[in-house]
Formats: structure tokens, sequence, C-alpha cells
């Protein structure tokens, strides 16, 4: 899938679940954050 495909999948999912882009990419940076903190890095 191309990154152009992806995205308007990617927005066709927010669409049908409801959620707006800007409150997901914050959701997804706060659960990356909590990743970051929780999992040890193997670099």
């Amino acid at each position: 899938m191309t990154i152009t495909g992806w995205k308007t999948r990617y927005r066709e999912i927010r669409n049908e679940f409801g959620y707006n882009e800007y409150d997901d990419l914050r959701s997804a940076k706060k659960l990356n954050r909590q990743i970051d903190k929780n999992i040890p890095h193997l670099i």
C-alpha cells in the first residue's frame, strides 16, 4: 500500500470510529511516551 493509500484508509478508519486527527495523533504520542518509559531500549 502506498502512503497515499494508507492515508486514505487511515482517514476512513478514523471517521468510522469518530476520532479526529488531532486527538488521534495526541493519543499516539502519549502511548509512545509510555512505551519508551516502560520498555527498555535494546539498541
